[in-house]
């Protein structure tokens, strides 16, 4: 399992009119700050844009002063990753955990890989479950790599060990 960690999720509520969408972009990249993860869809009340950056604030002070409106969140962050199947991974080991996802999104950029946005029922214990699975898995890579068997532990198991 990749790196998971709490971040600061901005969330703008635009009209429909796709120049604002393009201006929302362009303005949030502006201050030099990267875009991990974004996800944009429509409402009836109109699109929702989500982004997560490197600098939530700095972000926020540049939407701000160009007008736009938005709120903060926090979200959890998995990766960069390059490998295939970790949202659904993550996902089972969460419900192994009893803890539900409000939603999900997977962002990709070519130079930085894949990362996995997940807004959950209870962050704080979901990223401990993670952060425990993430040892383990550690743990039993390493482990069979030293015995050249590897060994397979049940996940429900680790997800109950740390609630």
């Amino acid at each position: 399992m990749n790196s998971a960690r709490k971040q600061i999720e901005i969330v703008v509520h635009l009209n429909n009119k796709p120049a604002s969408i393009a201006e929302l972009m362009v303005i949030a990249s502006a201050p030099r700050v990267e875009i991990l993860a974004s996800c944009f869809y429509c409402q009836r009340e109109g699109a929702i844009v989500r982004l997560v950056t490197e600098d939530p604030q700095k972000t926020g002070r540049s939407l701000a002063g160009a007008g736009f409106l938005y709120q903060t969140d926090s979200v959890l962050l998995l990766g960069p990753h390059n490998r295939p199947g970790v949202a659904a991974q993550t996902a089972a080991r969460l419900e192994a955990a009893d803890i539900g996802i409000v939603y999900s999104y997977v962002s990709w950029a070519e130079r930085m890989g894949a990362f996995t946005v997940i807004k959950t029922t209870n962050d704080d214990r979901a990223l401990q479950v993670l952060q425990v699975n993430a040892f383990v898995d550690g743990l039993l890579h390493a482990n069979a790599r030293s015995s050249r068997q590897p060994r397979a532990m049940d996940e429900p198991l680790v997800a109950k060990m740390v609630a």
